[in-house]
């Protein structure tokens, strides 16, 4: 399965491994996220219960802390989600630009005097921040966001079979 979407999107062994953790870190960002809320509507439950049916007003205190924990998940899988999805991509295509400046190097001069160095320069410097910008934003994004909710869906199967359809 790797294999193909490491030829698809033309990636090294690194650059592998940074869009699998890049992924991996924001599905358990989204799925932290989706905890948060669906924790805020049972807090709003409660309140809502105080005001309708008379029931003992909730203590304050365990929600404050459960927002605290909340917080510092959160902070924790975005920090990570930060790492892989842009400081390792960002590290890798350096070193691919680095790489290439390295082989323009040892080409002969002929070669520069035959072609247009804007153009080139603009074709080399224009895919690899192509490339930048599709590792950095969008694959692990992508699949982060279709496995996270393909796993909401799955845990809210059983639960509301008609709701979780509708849903999704």
């Amino acid at each position: 399965m790797f294999a193909s979407f490491k030829k698809k999107y033309a990636l090294s062994d690194q650059g592998m491994k940074i869009v699998v953790l890049g992924t991996l870190w924001t599905t358990l960002t989204n799925l932290i996220i989706m905890a948060g809320t669906a924790s805020l509507l049972l807090v709003m439950n409660a309140f809502v219960e105080h005001l309708t049916a008379g029931a003992p007003l909730p203590k304050v205190l365990p929600y404050l802390a459960g927002l605290l924990v909340f917080a510092l998940i959160l902070f924790g899988t975005s920090w990570f989600q930060y790492s892989y999805s842009y400081g390792a991509v960002f590290s890798q295509t350096g070193t691919q630009r680095i790489d290439l400046a390295e082989r323009l190097r040892k080409l002969p001069l002929s070669f520069f005097g035959r072609r247009d160095l804007a153009d080139l320069t603009d074709t080399i410097l224009g895919d690899v921040a192509t490339m930048e910008h599709a590792y950095a934003h969008a694959l692990s994004q992508l699949y982060g966001a279709v496995v996270s909710s393909v796993l909401v869906f799955l845990a809210l199967l059983p639960i509301n079979w008609a709701l979780d359809l509708a849903a999704f």
